[in-house]
């Protein structure tokens, strides 16, 4: 399928690249699908837990407060 793809194996390349240099942490569905795979269900349940409770913005995990995140965000609080 797409591991074949040149293109997708150089994307997924400079993805961890760009991981490295800046320090990023895996995404919470990474880390939910390691959980998952380590049959580490509580894990599993607390990181689905707050993907729900987190809006969807590709972030990692650990990331700054999700305002920070979106620069282009302005929240003028309640209407």
């Amino acid at each position: 399928q797409y591991a074949d793809d040149e293109l997708v194996r150089r994307l997924l390349e400079m993805r961890e690249s760009v991981r490295q240099r800046y320090e990023l942490g895996r995404t919470l569905d990474e880390q939910l699908a390691d959980a998952v795979k380590a049959e580490d269900y509580e894990l599993a349940a607390r990181i689905r837990d707050r993907l729900r409770s987190e809006p969807a913005s590709g972030r990692p995990a650990g990331n700054e407060h999700p305002s920070e995140a979106d620069p282009m965000r302005h929240d003028s609080g309640p209407a």
